[in-house]
């Protein structure tokens, strides 16, 4: 096998990998319950901290959207 062909295989794995564990849509429900939260403190502190974990939260959403994407780009030029 030469490095192209397991180099495609390495991506098409990653790529299964990625779509059986449900990372994305974690994150998704996880940013929905942190503003859903956010909307419902009243201490100004509080919502500094959750404010905190959106942030973290948008830049996983932003980490794993681009990982599908680039994976997906790669496999389609393999």
């Amino acid at each position: 096998m030469c490095w192209c062909e397991y180099n495609r295989r390495q991506s098409r794995l990653f790529e299964k990998r990625l779509s059986k564990v449900p990372h994305l849509k974690s994150a998704n429900e996880t940013e929905y319950w942190l503003k859903l939260i956010k909307e419902t403190l009243v201490l100004e502190e509080q919502s500094e901290d959750i404010n905190s974990l959106l942030k973290e939260t948008d830049e996983l959403i932003r980490i794993l959207v681009a990982i599908i994407v680039r994976t997906k780009k790669l496999e389609v030029k393999s």
